[in-house]
């Protein structure tokens, strides 16, 4: 019988209003192909980038609305090249990503609206520029927890469709490019234990996939020459580690 109270304490956290605040540390993992092969890419470790975010859900009994938001920042490698060809490995200080999102909840199913924006960043080094990469995006997916004694296990399923992805270049004439047809999943396993009757502190482990297929052919105006290009074919697959304290009134 005391497990089973227990159970029902965390669980009427769950049902009730509750905000979430969290910190978390971001590995990034972004590959651009062309012809299957890697032309460039960024790449970094835990620890190289950290964010800080927030949760709040509000209990309308049949439905739940939510809103989530985050923002990291950091450093990370770019392995790639410059615009004339000449191999460049070099280190971005200047990279973040923040992304926002809303939604109405039917427990366990959900679908959400949100927008998702990228700095890229760039070096000090000759030929490196700046890129930014954004987008509104419609997502819908299947968010289910339940207890065991006091501890409270989540798993989060979600797919992700982009509205007008669009890429902009700071390089030469700033062109805005249009960006081919954008989608991804994300998926997330959270574990959080009681600290009392109304509030949880845990962690959790999130991994972000997106696939952009390659723009259609777009100018570049440089040192009064035009060149023909198209931002090719990319891969983002981000893990987050992050520790959370959740409570409800």
């Amino acid at each position: 019988m005391k497990k089973i109270l227990l159970s029902a304490g965390v669980a009427s956290i769950l049902l009730g209003d509750t905000f979430k605040v969290y910190t978390f540390t971001l590995k990034e993992n972004y590959k651009e192909k062309v012809h299957g092969y890697v032309v460039d890419e960024d790449y970094n470790n835990f620890g190289d980038m950290y964010g800080i975010g927030f949760g709040y859900k509000k209990n309308l009994k049949k439905i739940v609305l939510s809103v989530n938001g985050e923002y990291s920042l950091g450093k990370k490698i770019y392995d790639g090249a410059t615009q004339d060809g000449k191999p460049m490995k070099v280190t971005v200080n200047n990279s973040y990503l923040y992304n926002i999102k809303a939604g109405v909840e039917f427990s366990p199913y959900y679908i959400k609206l949100g927008y998702r924006f990228w700095n890229r960043g760039n070096s000090n080094a000759p030929g490196d520029y700046n890129e930014q990469y954004y987008w509104s995006y419609l997502a819908g997916g299947i968010d289910y927890g339940f207890v065991i004694n006091k501890l409270f296990i989540k798993t989060d399923i979600q797919y992700q469709y982009a509205i007008n992805p669009e890429l902009k270049i700071y390089l030469g004439n700033d062109p805005v490019i249009s960006l081919g047809k954008t989608r991804g999943f994300m998926g997330k396993f959270e574990l959080g234990y009681p600290v009392s009757n109304n509030s949880v502190l845990g962690i959790n482990y999130k991994y972000d996939f997106w696939h952009i297929n390659a723009s259609k052919q777009f100018v570049l105006l440089l040192n009064n020459q035009e060149y023909v290009m198209i931002e090719p074919e990319s891969y983002t697959k981000n893990q987050y580690l992050s520790i959370y304290y959740q409570f409800d009134f």
